[in-house]
């Protein structure tokens, strides 16, 4: 699967791995009105920096990238919130828009909406984690752990394993074409499974694939 994705990308590298929001999304599902055009929208995701919505197919293909909207919510009277259009994706029965907030969102209804549902996140990690179920293996001088990935990035990722592992432990990391360095860093779990975080090392020669299989997974 490494090797498919490795050779689908190629060695050309647009993305460094860090997040490209300032804030994390939440996912949400509430309705609001797009102002003047006077269709309804179902909300997504929401963030202090924008939002996602659904919509009707016979709306999406009105709109376009860089089109300005104005957001208000279904039942209350109040001034609208400013939006601009970043993409859509338009499909026989939906059409899906990316929204990226162009007025100030303080003291706003959006505001309000954004502390219910998700308290006002801040992105913490510095680099996407991206979610997995693949099996890797782990390597300690001689032993062989099998290990099964659950999130990845450019600098780190964590596993689950049956064995015994312990913080400040060295370990190289098989994923299928992909060799690293990496050092234990947290181990949490009931002593049947442990749930490992480690940290690649910075001088990692393969950092680039890494950011090449980052890439494509999250379709940068």
């Amino acid at each position: 699967m490494f090797d498919v994705i490795q050779r689908l990308l190629g060695k050309k590298v647009l993305w460094d791995g860090t997040d490209r929001r300032k804030s994390v999304r939440t996912r949400c599902n509430f309705e609001l009105v797009v102002d003047k055009l006077d269709f309804r929208a179902r909300v997504r995701d929401l963030g202090q920096n924008g939002l996602r919505l659904d919509c009707s197919s016979q709306f999406g293909p009105k709109l376009k990238p860089g089109t300005q909207i104005q957001l208000v919510p279904e039942t209350q009277d109040v001034p609208s919130v400013r939006a601009t259009v970043c993409w859509i994706k338009n499909s026989a029965e939906i059409s899906r828009l990316g929204l990226r907030f162009s007025s100030s969102l303080k003291g706003s209804w959006m505001q309000d909406a954004i502390d219910r549902v998700a308290g006002q996140p801040r992105q913490k990690r510095r680099h996407i984690r991206v979610r997995t179920d693949w099996t890797v293996q782990a390597f300690d001088g001689n032993l062989l752990m099998d290990a099964r990935l659950r999130d990845l990035s450019v600098t780190g990722c964590r596993f689950e394993t049956r064995d015994s592992v312990v913080v400040g432990q060295p370990l190289r990391l098989k994923m299928g074409s992909i060799e690293v360095s990496a050092e234990v860093r947290r181990v949490a779990g009931d002593g049947a499974v442990n749930l490992v975080g480690v940290r690649f090392d910075a001088q990692e020669p393969q950092t680039s694939q890494l950011i090449d299989l980052l890439r494509k997974l999250t379709g940068g």
